[in-house]
């Protein structure tokens, strides 16, 4: 029992139920906001409640045991997924940026400044490193930058002793070490993107994910949480500050902090025919097409 317990702790998952009920688990990070602000709302008629977790690859690995799940997760995680045979379809991606480069030494200053240092990505394998290996492979500024790896409530440290020149790290990790005026930031990792991609800074970077259409309740319930999170997104960036107040508490940050976190990520409800035509581009561009299938999209 408590092992049970303990999983649905830890995992994402929404949770269609014969009660009329809709569990939304989402990452406990700043990514799932608009995911947060559905909690007890009314949806095509399942109440909505909202469950966070820690661990990726625990709740993926349950999501793909079970025919009752949506799932949200990083996108490349759960294209690979679905590249692999298991039939799940995305239906939404509500955040298109939310990573900085950030270092503790003076002499880094401009992108520039990178070239043939080290950069630290949370794993390898990361979206995080595909995109970097991407940007650098179309920007001879970063030609030749070394990858390497750490967890992300490490990388402060490793910068801090020069173990590493630089991270590339999520927020609201980056805006916490920000704070302090031991940090500073080098880019964007968007707008980095935006020079390799026609000047368009969005790539998805965080999914939703069902195992199929009957397992929600039907194309109704898509159709309505899509048209929640298009207007719940669309206040979020309409009303930053507002949002700030609300989370700083929720995320140990202060409304500083917290407000530069939110200005730090790009949120977007995008769906439908627009969500295929973006990540196949996305994927072509990191050297991932072979992972693209039209069959993994809803049409709308």
């Amino acid at each position: 029992m408590l092992k049970i317990i303990a999983f649905y702790l830890m995992c994402v998952f929404i949770v269609f139920s014969a009660d009329r009920g809709l569990i939304l688990s989402t990452p406990d990070s700043l990514s799932s906001i608009p995911i947060m602000e559905l909690e007890n709302r009314v949806v095509n008629g399942y109440k909505i409640s909202v469950v966070k977790y820690q661990d990726h690859m625990v709740s993926f690995a349950e999501f793909l045991k079970r025919s009752d799940v949506v799932l949200v997760t990083g996108f490349t995680q759960g294209v690979a997924a679905s590249s692999s045979g298991s039939g799940i379809k995305m239906i939404n991606n509500i955040v298109w940026g939310v990573s900085s480069i950030i270092t503790a030494s003076p002499a880094i200053k401009t992108i520039s400044d990178l070239n043939n240092k080290k950069i630290l990505v949370p794993f390898a394998g990361s979206p995080l490193e595909l995109q970097m290996i991407a940007i650098s492979r179309k920007n001879e500024a970063l030609a030749g930058i070394k990858l390497e790896y750490a967890p992300m409530q490490q990388m402060g440290g490793l910068l801090l002793t020069g173990r590493a020149d630089a991270a590339a790290m999520p927020e609201p990790v980056a805006s916490r070490l920000l704070s302090s005026d031991k940090f500073h930031k080098v880019a964007a990792v968007a707008d980095l993107w935006g020079q390799i991609n026609g000047g368009d800074v969005r790539s998805p970077q965080i999914s939703v994910f069902i195992k199929n259409v009957d397992s929600v309740g039907g194309t109704d319930t898509i159709l309505a949480i899509n048209r929640e999170l298009d207007a719940i997104i669309d206040d979020i960036n309409k009303n930053k500050e507002k949002y700030a107040r609300k989370y700083a508490s929720v995320f140990n940050l202060s409304q500083k902090e917290m407000l530069s976190a939110i200005n730090g990520t790009i949120y977007l409800s995008v769906h439908g025919s627009r969500l295929e035509e973006k990540s196949k581009d996305y994927l072509f561009k990191i050297g991932r097409g072979e992972m693209f299938s039209k069959s993994m999209f809803i049409a709308e």
